[in-house]
């Protein structure tokens, strides 16, 4: 490679990480502020319209704002969360009863998650990273990064370019020795 190239595959690197970076920053202070959360629409998830693998953003809303063909995100009994589409909501007092399309069953709450928006295919990065494989894969990338890095001969051992002396001619050695 060429030290033009090695710059150009250096300095996409670090814009890469600092975009991941950025979205990681905006989505922890979305989970803190707004107290958002993000769900991975699993294909059982089909009859929301989004596609299956999206990574989905749900803030809490009071269960009486929502509205039929909103998409929610609630609990089954066995605490996994899910996303569906909601057919009908019926308000009684502090209840909403709400039919999710693809259900028989209704489902009261007082409150929901309610999709706002998705990021097609971001799911599946998402759990690739989280899973043990992505993880090591991730620290397998930082450690490359790293000897790319300007400092990595340094850390190597070696020295780094810009503390190289430079040649000294044969004639000014000459005359200072005179």
């Amino acid at each position: 490679m060429t030290p033009e190239a090695v710059r150009r595959t250096r300095l996409t690197a670090v814009g890469v990480g600092v975009f991941v970076l950025l979205l990681a920053v905006s989505g922890a202070v979305a989970v803190v502020v707004v107290k958002a959360g993000f769900l991975v629409l699993r294909p059982a998830s089909g009859s929301t319209g989004l596609d299956a693998g999206s990574l989905a953003l749900t803030v809490p809303v009071d269960g009486r704002s929502v509205r039929p063909g909103d998409v929610v995100s609630l609990r089954h009994a066995d605490g996994e969360r899910f996303a569906s589409r909601v057919v009908s909501a019926t308000v009684r007092d502090d209840e909403t009863t709400l039919m999710l399309q693809g259900d028989r069953e209704p489902h009261v709450v007082h409150t929901a998650q309610r999709v706002e928006g998705s990021l097609p295919y971001a799911g599946y990065g998402v759990l690739a990273v989280t899973s043990p494989a992505g993880v090591v894969f991730l620290a397998a990338v930082l450690v490359v990064l790293g000897l790319l890095s300007p400092a990595a001969p340094e850390l190597r051992g070696g020295r780094h370019r810009s503390r190289r002396r430079l040649p000294v001619p044969p004639s000014s050695v000459r005359s200072s020795l005179d």
